[in-house]
């Protein structure tokens, strides 16, 4: 559990929320607050969600991160590194990193496990699976590496978001057809495929919905 935490509070209450909200550091030990439920979550268990419970804590004002009234950078047209919004950037980054442990692992299951006396890989299904996983993940890294060129250059366009969108569907259907690939010669789920699955329906809830998606599309209209 960590032991400071950044909160994002509403401070302004007669201003529209992204011109009212200040960024706290909070100690875990200070005087009125502390966790309560951690939630059991199906993917990014890493990433822990909880609830943190205030009552009557003081926060000083030594303690605010940046300037008050101004913590929602990202509304505020771009991220605190100036170039294009870097939520996206990141989340189709991390999911380049899942696909590609996807791809290993399942080239490495198909080349050490038989079947009916031959390598799996020798089936021509398989064959097509893991051609489909490594297509998909280098079209992805392309996208990435484009929006990261674009990024370092401080130029804006549309391609953040809809690299993030892509990331959605790449993520998902790889790490499905790497879990195929382990299943396809019976016995036991394979742990370590069926986490990168559960760590992919992250990304229908931060990156590829249909409203994620609407706002991309809106970018391209301006």
């Amino acid at each position: 559990m960590g032991k400071l935490f950044f909160i994002d509070a509403r401070t302004n209450p007669d201003v529209p929320l992204r011109e009212g909200t200040t960024m706290f550091m909070v100690p875990r030990d200070t005087p009125g607050f502390r966790i309560g439920k951690v939630f059991n979550k199906s993917g990014w268990r890493f990433y822990q969600n909880g609830e943190m419970i205030f009552e009557n804590a003081r926060v000083p004002h030594a303690n605010v991160v940046g300037k008050a009234d101004a913590s929602d950078m990202k509304s505020r047209g771009g991220d605190r590194t100036g170039g294009d919004i870097f939520g996206d950037l990141e989340l189709a980054a991390n999911a380049l990193g899942v696909c590609e442990d996807a791809c290993e692992q399942a080239l490495a299951h198909s080349r050490t496990r038989t079947q009916g006396g031959k390598v799996l890989f020798e089936q021509q299904l398989v064959q097509l699976k893991v051609n489909r996983m490594y297509m998909l993940t280098e079209a992805l890294r392309s996208f990435v590496l484009r929006v990261a060129w674009e990024h370092d250059r401080k130029m804006h366009s549309t391609n953040p978001g809809l690299a993030m969108n892509f990331s959605t569907d790449v993520i998902q259907e790889v790490t499905e057809l790497n879990l195929e690939i382990h299943c396809d010669a019976g016995g036991e789920m394979d742990r370590r495929a069926e986490k990168l699955v559960r760590d992919s329906f992250i990304w229908s809830h931060l990156a590829g919905d249909s409203v994620q998606r609407m706002k991309v599309a809106r970018r391209l209209a301006k």
